[in-house]
């Protein structure tokens, strides 16, 4: 709306507190755009300094659930609510405690964090996790869940990842914790060693009897050995089989038979190597 001031060039812009479109109401439509400012949606989140204002149903400075609370009341009930909460519910501060990495794995990261007072946490969903590979979190994961712990799976081997979290308190404010930087875990290469000189797999020379050899498979990592027998065309002798064994004996081999090996986190065949 606009206030002109008798007797004099000067025209004032004012609003009605609730009244967000300065339509000189406070209706539905109100409400309607203080829920699109609170959740963030881009085309909402500019209002101008009057706007805001109005928007503060409260009068605390502060646009947040509690100004949604009172509006949602205002229309229902055609009052403003007086009963504000206590300066300790408004002044709600929840703390972040031990927020880590607890497990990681190839293909995956779980965290957990703690809070000082699990009464002060919004009732639905209070935590939202992001990971991304990038520092500045673009492009990142966000879950939204009710846990203080949570699985990352599906992750790229040997690559680091940033954990964040950000905890919703019931009167809708939010505290975000630090940055957790986690490197997945990595398959090392055949031809990496244990740091004693010795390969962290190494296959033996063949022994020969009978015409036929056995050669020895040492595995001197955390990971599963699996390996596959070929015959004098190429063709699949023996396909893969996974041993938990860390000196596997392949026996039975001819002339010309090619045995393939490596290593891997599990003994499904079909997982990542």
């Amino acid at each position: 709306m606009i206030a002109s001031v008798v007797d004099s060039n000067k025209n004032y812009q004012i609003s009605v507190i609730g009244d967000i479109n300065k339509d000189g109401l406070f209706n539905q439509i109100d409400v309607t755009l203080l829920i699109k400012y609170i959740v963030g949606l881009k085309d909402y989140t500019n209002l101008d300094d009057l706007s805001l204002k109005s928007a503060d149903v409260k009068y605390d400075e502060k646009v947040n659930q509690i100004d949604l609370t009172y509006s949602i009341a205002y229309i229902v009930f055609g009052k403003l609510q007086n009963d504000f909460p206590s300066n300790e519910e408004e002044n709600i501060e929840i703390n972040i405690n031990n927020f880590k990495a607890v497990e990681v794995t190839l293909n995956s990261i779980k965290v957990q964090l703690e809070v000082d007072d699990k009464t002060k946490l919004n009732e639905e969903k209070p935590y939202k996790y992001f990971i991304s590979e990038n520092e500045n979190f673009e492009n990142s994961e966000i879950i939204e869940n009710e846990n203080e712990e949570i699985l990352f799976d599906n992750l790229k081997q040997g690559t680091m990842y940033y954990i964040k979290v950000v905890v919703k308190d019931r009167t809708g404010n939010t505290t975000e914790s630090g940055t957790l930087k986690v490197e997945t875990k990595e398959i090392p290469t055949v031809n990496d060693n244990t740091g004693t000189g010795s390969k962290i797999l190494e296959v033996t020379n063949p022994e020969w009897q009978n015409e036929k050899a056995s050669i020895r498979i040492i595995n001197r990592s955390e990971y599963i050995t699996q390996y596959k027998i070929l015959n004098e065309t190429g063709e699949i002798s023996q396909d893969w089989i996974a041993t938990k064994e860390k000196t596997a004996e392949v026996n039975n081999l001819y002339h010309n038979y090619t045995v393939l090996v490596r290593l891997s986190d599990s003994e499904s065949i079909n997982e990542r190597k």
